[in-house]
């Protein structure tokens, strides 16, 4: 790797860290607005559901991540208590609790989504540069050009 691709990498690391600290963060968990990996999953299987009009609950977040009931219901209360997602009672069985993402918590997701999409077309364009770098070994001299090359002399 060459210095240049280490410092871009550094640079897309310090524009995705500013995209989600902008989050004014209320819960203790979640530091200055810095969401776990878990947390974003959480948040963006609630956006998928919602976008598809489908409403999601806690189990079945867990079931089509694989986290943890607990981990999920830690990462929602996080998520709740910084305003990014609220609770409505399921129309057909008042128990059960769909999750929606908040205004807020949709334009987050949608900033985190567009710098993603960002990150990705930067790295590719990294790699291609990277890719164009190395040199090349020179190419070798087919059987023709070597036996007149030797008779020459």
């Amino acid at each position: 790797m060459t210095r240049e691709f280490v410092d871009a990498l550094g640079d897309l690391l310090t524009d995705y860290l500013g995209i989600v600290i902008d989050i004014d963060s209320k819960s203790e968990t979640s530091y200055k607005g810095i969401y776990s990996v878990k947390e974003l999953r959480v948040m963006h299987m609630v956006f998928s559901h919602w976008r598809r009009g489908a409403p999601c609950t806690v189990t079945q977040i867990a079931t089509e991540t694989g986290i943890s009931k607990t981990t999920v219901s830690r990462a929602i209360t996080t998520l709740m208590t910084n305003g990014l997602l609220k609770e409505q009672p399921d129309p057909e069985d008042g128990r059960r609790r769909h999750l929606l993402p908040t205004d807020a918590g949709r334009r987050m997701l949608e900033n985190v989504n567009a710098w993603l999409s960002l990150w990705a077309d930067r790295l590719r364009d990294i790699m291609a540069r990277e890719e164009n770098s190395i040199i090349a070994p020179e190419p070798r001299p087919d059987a023709s050009q070597v036996s007149v090359d030797a008779a020459s002399r």
